[in-house]
């Protein structure tokens, strides 16, 4: 048997909250097809905020785990990884050595009956760029000022790096990179949180043994057809 360990990590907001701005499937279709979507002009802030927040399939309001995992691999280039290496680099990770994410969404905290939790419209001038031409744009997007998530992790101790290291991880995440729209790593402020908790429990899975098979010494008709083909097609 194997021992790993399941973190559980409660984060909390800091100021001055979380922008949020899904791709919704609309849009993404539209992207591949090359079709620009009609521009709505026929709904209020409150209307067109609302369309902008991530939702669980049971219509929970949340961030999707990838989100997440996003914001710990740019944490991981400050944090070395076996004495020399760091975590992550400008274009690779070793973050899923070490941790298993088996969770896809993760709700907030404290969502009502109606998988919501306060949040309101927040908008803010922009700018877009067509070719040398600029345009000057209204940027909508739901804020939420207070919010909370758990994060289940399975951290694999046996793999030469500490749970302190995977706390250290979530603790510069959320200080320095931050996750939605207008993040610290996007030159933004929001979407900054501190962790509020870490509760461990060990779990027992099977381990992966290998098999290892050595047909030197085989009998004719004891190496099974698909790999006697396989040796014939190598020699």
């Amino acid at each position: 048997m194997k021992e790993l360990i399941l973190m559980l990590f409660t984060l909390r907001w800091l100021s001055p909250g979380m922008l949020q701005n899904p791709k919704s499937q609309e849009l993404l279709e539209s992207l591949r097809t090359k079709k620009r979507l009609p521009v709505r002009t026929d709904w209020t802030t409150q209307e067109e905020a609302g369309t902008k927040l991530y939702r669980s399939e049971k219509g929970k309001m949340g961030v999707p785990m990838q989100n997440i995992i996003a914001a710990l691999i740019i944490a991981g280039q400050g944090i070395t990884y076996k004495g020399k290496k760091t975590i992550s680099t400008a274009k690779s990770t070793r973050l899923f050595d070490f941790l298993d994410f088996r969770a896809d969404f993760c709700e907030f905290n404290g969502c009502d009956e109606n998988g919501n939790i306060e949040w309101m419209p927040f908008m803010q001038g922009g700018v877009m760029h067509q070719g040398s031409s600029e345009t000057a744009v209204c940027i909508t997007r739901p804020r939420i000022p207070h919010w909370g998530l758990t994060i289940p992790v399975v951290f694999d101790p046996n793999r030469e790096i500490s749970d302190k290291n995977v706390e250290a991880l979530f603790d510069i995440a959320g200080r320095t990179v931050g996750l939605c729209d207008w993040r610290p790593a996007k030159k933004g402020r929001f979407g900054r949180f501190v962790i509020e908790k870490v509760e461990k429990k060990t779990l027992h899975e099977i381990s992966n043994e290998i098999t290892r098979v050595d047909y030197d010494s085989a009998k004719p008709g004891e190496i099974p057809v698909n790999v006697q083909e396989l040796i014939e097609s190598c020699q």
